[in-house]
């Protein structure tokens, strides 16, 4: 297996990628009524969200403090246009970085992590 990337930065050891679609459905229930009775419409289209669990370890501190740093800076406010994602199990998906949430665990020289993408395009 390769190792998955975002925007060509190794993900180190991926334990688990969730995969998330929703039809944003818009639900409008009816006063006095029964959940049958719900005004139900698919108005705003398709959002995929991935979120990617993992562990990054490498020998030195620096190399670490580069990963941390290097996936934070994706999300820098004027996200403008997309970085793929690239993992055996999915492929190539265009994606906005979300979040990005890690601890450092200086006993065993690591850091775990949650990253969470959004798929799609900017324009």
């Amino acid at each position: 297996m390769a190792e998955a990337t975002l925007n060509g930065t190794g993900l180190g050891n991926v334990s688990s990628i969730n995969i998330s679609k929703s039809g944003n459905i818009v639900a409008l229930p009816m006063p006095g009524q029964d959940s049958d009775s719900t005004f139900i419409y698919d108005a705003f289209g398709v959002t995929q969200y991935i979120t990617i669990t993992g562990t990054q370890t490498n020998a030195t501190l620096a190399t670490l403090i580069t990963f941390a740093t290097t996936i934070k800076a994706l999300i820098d406010g004027l996200q403008s246009s997309t970085v793929n994602l690239v993992t055996d199990q999915e492929g190539t998906i265009a994606v906005l970085v979300d979040t990005f949430d890690y601890t450092w665990d200086t006993l065993d020289n690591k850091i775990d992590y949650t990253i969470r993408l959004v798929q799609g395009t900017t324009g």
